[in-house]
């Protein structure tokens, strides 16, 4: 895997080099949760997405079951002073 390139739907057809892995003992039995902030579109913000059926297939996820995927709207306040 290092030094490779790593193409999957995130990185695009052009991929990207593979220079790190993590590695580390699993303690506990695995399960995957998914969570992100990303920049929503629609409302040109920010916005918290989260599935207990995420992971590595979040995309699948998404397609298959939307109704798996929680979305909060984040609001942002500045004080300036």
């Amino acid at each position: 895997m290092l030094g490779h390139r790593i193409y999957t739907e995130q990185t695009g057809d052009s991929g990207q080099q593979c220079s790190t892995v993590m590695v580390c003992e699993r303690k506990y039995s695995r399960r995957e949760h998914y969570f992100a902030i990303v920049l929503d579109r629609a409302t040109s913000g920010p916005v918290a997405i989260g599935s207990s059926q995420g992971g590595m297939n979040i995309e699948e996820v998404a397609a298959e079951t939307p109704e798996a995927l929680i979305k909060v709207i984040l609001v942002l306040i500045f004080n300036h002073c």
